[in-house]
């Protein structure tokens, strides 16, 4: 039987970056007694795979039961361009056919979590501290060109955030929600699909986003319309002041009956706590600020504490021309959920 790995072991894999993956051996056949205890004895398999490893089949026959290999039968037609393989020439699920495997087995939230980090040009993913070495010696070397990049912090260390090109689009996710009805897990699906609002650079843009843009009877403010890396073309005094020809706005919102458009920022430690970086956070402020746009930062602290957020959400609010309603107990209740899921552990998104 050929593995077609599918859920959160598709998920790990779609964000290990590929320099990581080929340092690894080969899978072993999980088809086999052998392979399978192989994976048991070796949970970092793959670098992080874990188990079980998660395999769909399609053939109740091929059903067998395993600590270290979780088999999900798929009895409905399979949809277009389910399965790809990766550079070690596994076979697994799809970015799209990914999340739809996964919707059963992940609360709504999650699953919209996972669609951004997919949709996103971010991936989480922390390598274990050999790698992480072996990464550090070849940092600005011909070896790490053209691969996924590593986002380091103010002291030059590895984090668990990468940069690398979104995995599938927006408008692809959107569309895969018209493919799937009737399927396993489409409503699920769907309704996730809805939360999100645009490609994200980090796990603190999805969270903002989720919590601004979500609608109030799901816990967010309902703060919309706004864009998500939206791009502004500077004029010729601000191209002066920021030293480049444009640049790309979080979370956009359009100025309204004659106000202010606004871009709303968000301050991540990891990126912005540099002197340099600093710098260039400063002159793209002012640039903005030249074309008739304000800039507010947010940051994680202000969102995760809830006197904090509120007071920052009525700031965008006002900023932004909007007037939203106070909100009620029960709505309360809603925020705090909402919040519960997505102040998580990013690195365990999954799990």
């Amino acid at each position: 039987m050929h593995e077609f790995i599918c859920g959160v072991s598709a998920f790990r894999l779609l964000r290990t970056p590929p320099q990581i993956l080929a340092l690894y051996p080969p899978l072993p056949d999980i088809s086999t007694r052998i392979g399978k205890l192989a994976i048991a004895r070796n949970t970092d398999t793959l670098g992080g795979l874990g188990a079980p490893i998660h395999v769909l089949v399609t053939q109740r026959e091929h059903l067998r039961y395993s600590s270290s290999v979780k088999m999900h039968l798929w009895s409905q037609e399979l949809p277009l361009d389910s399965f790809i393989e990766n550079e070690l020439e596994i076979t697994l699920s799809s970015p799209l056919f990914t999340l739809l495997t996964m919707a059963p087995h992940v609360s709504v939230t999650h699953l919209a979590m996972a669609m951004y980090e997919l949709c996103g040009s971010f991936s989480v993913y922390r390598p274990a501290p050999e790698i992480q070495t072996h990464l550090d010696a070849i940092r600005n070397t011909r070896l790490s060109r053209d691969l996924w990049q590593q986002v380091r912090d103010a002291h030059g260390n590895g984090t668990s955030l990468w940069k690398r090109p979104p995995l599938i689009t927006v408008h692809e996710l959107q569309r895969y929600t018209e493919r799937i009805n009737g399927l396993r897990g489409s409503k699920q699906f769907r309704q996730a699909a809805q939360m999100v609002t645009g490609q994200t650079a980090s796990p603190l843009e999805v969270q903002a986003s989720m919590l601004l843009g979500a609608s109030r009877r799901l816990g967010g403010a309902g703060l919309t319309p706004f864009e998500n890396n939206h791009l502004v073309r500077f004029g010729r005094e601000a191209r002066r002041l920021a030293g480049r020809q444009h640049c790309y706005c979080d979370l956009f919102f359009p100025g309204r009956k004659g106000g202010r458009a606004l871009d709303v920022e968000c301050h991540g430690h990891l990126v912005h706590d540099s002197a340099e970086q600093g710098g260039l956070d400063a002159n793209r402020t002012l640039a903005l600020q030249s074309m008739g746009i304000d800039v507010i930062f947010l940051t994680y602290e202000q969102l995760i504490d809830e006197e904090r957020r509120h007071a920052a959400i009525d700031h965008i609010a006002r900023c932004a021309g909007l007037r939203p309603r106070p909100k009620t107990e029960a709505l309360m209740q809603k925020e705090r959920a909402l919040c519960e899921e997505l102040f998580i552990d990013w690195e365990t998104l999954g799990s």
